[in-house]
């Protein structure tokens, strides 16, 4: 379901709607409440909510850190969770989830991107940033020129 919404996004801005929103979560949603549990279920679901419209709420998002307490070295979930929170302005579990991507990466690049994201998301101190260029003077423009 969730292709084919992608596929065909009625929401403004190329996103999903609430309809397609809902019509993709609700069997996720019926999934996740089953055993076995599977991370590919959470990442489903951070996937569709960073292609929807709807504004989301942090009670949204608790569903994706669930998926994340149940599978913390699933260094793709973790990814997905990072960067929905991230997409969607929180910030400080961007940071705990990229924490942890680091902790869990199994290889040197799953671990680089973890890093970069921290980087991105880490504000400069002030005084390390550079000061800008001052502005060019004015150059005359020779006559023939004009």
């Amino acid at each position: 379901r969730l292709e084919a919404a992608l596929a065909a996004p009625a929401g403004r801005d190329g996103k999903l709607d609430d309809k397609q929103l809902s019509q993709v979560m609700d069997p996720l949603f019926g999934a996740r409440s089953r055993a076995p549990r599977m991370a590919e279920t959470y990442a489903l679901i951070a996937e569709a909510w960073s292609a929807a419209a709807t504004p989301m709420e942090r009670d949204h998002f608790a569903v994706v850190v669930e998926g994340v307490k149940y599978f913390p070295r699933d260094t793709g979930l973790v990814m997905k969770a990072a960067l929905l929170a991230t997409a969607r302005g929180f910030d400080d579990t961007a940071q705990d989830l990229i924490r942890l991507g680091r902790r869990v990466a199994k290889t040197d690049a799953e671990r680089d991107r973890f890093t970069l994201m921290e980087a991105a998301l880490t504000p400069e101190p002030a005084e390390s940033k550079p000061a800008a260029a001052p502005a060019p003077k004015p150059q005359k423009v020779p006559e023939p020129f004009k």
